[in-house]
């Protein structure tokens, strides 16, 4: 844990160290929240696809997922798709 202690400049710009800043994942963007006077630096979660896509590239993906070829497996033989065995 690294204890430091901040100011804001002149600009009105806080400035982190670089050992400060190498405790963190540079793989992730963060939020920046204020909470009761303390400034917290949160993750932000990747979004799923599905929350961030058009419905242009849903569709794309969708259709792409659909023509991957299936899984070889034992079908229905024809006569369970009759009326009669479906209603039985």
């Amino acid at each position: 844990m690294i204890n430091k202690i901040l100011e804001i400049d002149s600009q009105g710009e806080l400035r982190v160290p670089a050992e400060v800043l190498r405790q963190l994942s540079f793989t992730h963007q963060y939020r920046l929240e204020i909470r009761e006077g303390a400034l917290i630096l949160k993750p932000v979660r990747e979004q799923p696809f599905w929350e961030v896509a058009t419905p242009e590239e849903r569709a794309d993906r969708w259709l792409t997922w659909a023509e991957q070829p299936r899984p070889q497996g034992v079908g229905l033989p024809d006569e369970a798709l009759t009326r009669d065995a479906i209603y039985d």
